[in-house]
């Protein structure tokens, strides 16, 4: 039947696209004589104009919400029509589901509803009622707007999904063309010299740890081994391991050091680098730009690549479906 995270994600579809009305922009809400208008005959099963707008509905109160917001107004026209061809396409599915005789059980229409409700946090039907009145929506539709996504599921999986298959060939074909993609942010292997001095301590401390700071600096300058220097001078981090602190990215330093970090070449060193917890020199032994193996992404790219052929193969489906009705709109 689904996660209850999937029935809440219908619950909030059917909320946000069947549901969601207001008044002004649609008589139908309003107590008067509704005229059946047909609005398309599909295999001989008419749509009307009610059913168009009780579509529009949801769509019309996003919009309308969008377009105050920007002083204007939705589309309505072209909103019913999209909405037309939209329950055309449905029409056609249903006809097709009952052509095959696929089916779902009132139980388990009752069962998804239950989930739904459960899921969106009401704890009665009668509570589960109220969110539904207050959007425009009695449970009597939402049921049968279950029901049919169910059956519309159970064809679609079998017309669509199932017929759709990726091959590892085309799995590593996206990956090597699209190896720009799996470029993480750069890298530094750092080897950090610190001379730490203690929050409380006075200017002659300070001095006397400058000093020794640039002692170290001179030795760099010299020529001696950065991590030999790093163990005779160094208060710092990982100073017995001649300060290797291992590979970093932005964000994981002082902004100071990983400013002066970054602009430094693999192999060269810093100048002094003065910080509330000290002086510090860095080198940068490695620079490195790592990129996401095959492995960790091809579950992603194969995902992504059945996903888009899910889409062109419904798009055919429903071409072919479509070429074979009678469809007249009026």
């Amino acid at each position: 039947m689904g996660s209850p995270a999937g029935k809440l994600s219908l619950f909030k579809l059917i909320l946000s696209f069947l549901l969601a009305g207001t008044v002004l922009f649609f008589p139908l809400l309003c107590p008067a004589v509704i005229i059946e208008k047909v609005m398309a005959v599909v295999n001989g099963e008419v749509i009307v104009l009610t059913e168009v707008q009780e579509e529009s509905i949801p769509i019309l109160r996003r919009m309308s919400s969008e377009a105050l917001s920007r002083g204007g107004m939705p589309p309505l026209q072209t909103t019913e029509r999209e909405v037309l061809e939209g329950l055309i396409d449905r029409r056609l599915q249903l006809q097709e589901a009952k052509k095959q005789g696929i089916s779902v059980s009132p139980a388990e229409v009752e069962a998804y509803l239950e989930d739904l409700r459960e899921s969106s946090g009401v704890k009665s039907e009668d509570q589960f009622k109220q969110v539904l009145s207050r959007e425009g929506l009695t449970l009597e539709k939402l049921r049968r707007d279950v029901e049919g996504h169910l059956v519309l599921l159970r064809l679609v999986n079998k017309e669509v999904r199932s017929k759709v298959i990726v091959s590892e060939q085309e799995v590593r074909k996206a990956y090597e063309e699209q190896i720009d993609r799996f470029v993480e942010p750069t890298q530094l292997r750092l080897r950090y010299l610190l001379v730490a001095i203690s929050p409380e301590a006075g200017e002659g401390e300070r001095q006397e740890a400058r000093a020794r700071a640039e002692a170290a600096l001179t030795r760099l300058r010299q020529g001696s081994d950065f991590s030999q220097v790093v163990k005779e001078y160094s208060s710092g981090p990982m100073a017995e391991a001649g300060g290797d602190i291992g590979y970093v990215k932005k964000g994981e330093l002082h902004p100071e050091v990983e400013k002066i970090a970054f602009s430094l070449q693999e192999g060269c060193y810093s100048e002094i680098i003065s910080l509330p917890s000290g002086y510090a020199i860095v080198k940068v032994e490695e620079r490195r730009t790592p990129i996401r193996s095959y492995s960790e992404v091809c579950d992603e790219i194969r995902e992504k690549i059945y996903q888009q052929k899910v889409v062109q193969q419904y798009r055919e489906w429903m071409k072919g479906l479509r070429a074979k009705a009678f469809i007249e709109i009026k």
